[in-house]
Formats: structure tokens, sequence, C-alpha cells
């Protein structure tokens, strides 16, 4: 189900990559749910993709699934911060250490390391008994020490003292087992890049953050549009006006947050896990038979 996107931001990794299509859907979804963050917006988007596949029988199957996907796990993150339309109802049962922010933001590090350590123990699994496995083993460790290193400095946690030997030993696997012996000399810069590439690793583990401010962000600005627009409904002279305007309200905040979903979600299955996985979609789609015409040719060719 996942196709249609790679279609669309026309991204596709080469024969000799690997192929993260599974957790790409199921990581996106997860950033959807988050970046959209209502359930009320699930259900439009639900009965959206049902009215679709009523009426238009020639649609993609697989973007329909795709859209069924997303609109469930709206739906169930919505339910589980008690959000519907931009209202969170007192009575309506929520999860409440979802209403902390600063739970929200340990539960984005939390995805952080869980979506990058994926990343290293996949290449790790790939690799068998490859010395640069070890390498990978050294990575796994430092993105576990920037994961405690994000939770002190932004959310003020305390730092294991554990984890500085466990940085020591992973940045020396690092160091020996990153480039084989035999392509030192060809890649010997990557040795010079790696401080660069430590401080990166920090960077992408805060990167995650952007699913707690884009979905706030969302919430937001749908509560402060329903706290506005409330008083012309309490009035039958202006309750046909206010309706409208809060239906075209919601409509342009259903379409920020889309857009911030192809911006942040996207992102950080194409960067940042795909950057950790060594992905750099290097594949063309495969097109057998089709003519390419030579912008330089006669115009009869």
């Amino acid at each position: 189900p996942i196709e249609p996107l790679m279609r669309f931001i026309g991204i596709l990794p080469g024969y000799q990559e690997t192929d993260i299509s599974g957790a790409f859907l199921l990581f996106f979804g997860l950033f959807f749910a988050m970046l959209v963050g209502d359930a009320g917006y699930g259900l439009l988007f639900l009965g959206a993709a049902l009215w679709a596949r009523a009426r238009r029988p020639g649609l993609s199957r697989s973007l329909l699934r795709l859209i069924f996907a997303m609109s469930g796990a709206t739906i169930v993150w919505g339910a589980l911060t008690g959000t519907w339309f931009g209202v969170q109802p007192a009575g309506v049962p929520r999860i409440a250490w979802l209403a902390d922010g600063e739970n929200v933001k340990r539960l984005c590090f939390g995805i952080a390391l869980v979506h990058l350590s994926l990343a290293h123990l996949w290449n790790i699994l790939r690799l068998g008994r490859s010395p640069q496995a070890l390498a990978q083993i050294g990575w796994l460790g430092i993105t576990w020490t920037m994961f405690f290193f994000a939770n002190t400095m932004v959310l003020g946690a305390p730092f294991p003292r554990a984890m500085m030997p466990v940085f020591a030993v992973s940045l020396g696997l690092v160091v020996l087992f990153m480039t084989p012996l035999r392509q030192l000399k060809s890649e010997w810069f990557n040795h010079v890049m790696l401080p660069l590439n430590v401080v990166g690793n920090f960077v992408d583990v805060v990167s995650y953050i952007r699913l707690y401010a884009v979905g706030t962000a969302s919430f937001a600005v749908a509560d402060n549009l329903n706290r506005m627009l409330a008083p012309m409904l309490g009035n039958w002279r202006t309750a046909l006006i206010g309706a409208l305007f809060l239906v075209l309200a919601h409509a342009l905040n259903i379409a920020l947050a889309l857009m911030g979903v192809m911006v942040h979600g996207v992102r950080l299955n194409t960067l940042e896990f795909s950057g950790h996985i060594g992905l750099q979609w290097t594949g063309l789609p495969y097109r057998p038979f089709r003519r390419v015409r030579d912008e330089a040719a006669a115009p009869d060719t």
C-alpha cells in the first residue's frame, strides 16, 4: 500500500539496496496519525475513501488501502488523545498520559530510538559475519547514547553514567570497522567526516520532536478556530454563516496537516531512517520498451 506514495514523490530503492516498504508503511502510519492528530479528521478521510471506492471502481486499490490504513491510524490516535474536530470533550475517555506535552516529547524520542535502531539492526542482519556488522553495532550504541543525550538536553532528564563507556566502545567499533582495509585508501574521508556524522546522529534523534510540534500546532489551530466561530453558532441569524466558516476553516487546517505529513512524515522515513540504513534511493522505475525522445534529435525521430 505504500507504493502509491513512493510513486508520487518519485523514490525507489536500487537493485542492491534494501526494500524498506513494510517499515515505511508502518512508521508512516504512526507519523500520519500523530501529525494530523484528530479522530474526527480520520473519520472524514475514511468516509472519503469509502465514497471513492463506491463511486470510482477504477481507482487504484493500493491507494485506497493506503487511505484506509492512514484513516484508521488517525482515528485510533485521535481517540487515544480524545481529540475530535479540534475539541477534547470532558466526558470522552482518553489516555491522560498523552495530555502532557513532556510525555509526548518523550514518546517522540522513543519512536526515534526504535526507528533508527531498527535501521542498524537491519544492517547487522544483512551484513552477517562481515566486520562491517561490528561498525553497525557501534552505530547502534551511538544512537542509544544520543537518545539519552537528547532527553537530557531537551527534557532535562539525568544522563546515565553507564552510557559513556557504551559510547566510547561504540565509537571505537565504528572507527575500526566502518571501512574495509582494502577500501581505506579510497574511502578515508569517511573517517574525516565521522565527528560530523556523530553530531548528525544526535540531530536525527532530536528531529523526531517535529511529530509533537506539528501535531500540537494542528490541534491549536483547530481549537482556536472553534473558539472564534462558536459564538456565531449560538445565534440563529448567524448560525449558517458560522457553520460555513467553520467547515472552511477546518478544511484549511486539514490541508495544512496533510502538507505537514508530506513534509515531515515522509522526511523521517526517506532521510533519517534511510540515512541510517544506508539507502540512497538510486532505483529507477521499470519501463520496458519505452521510447525515450532525444531532445537534440530531429523532430521526426
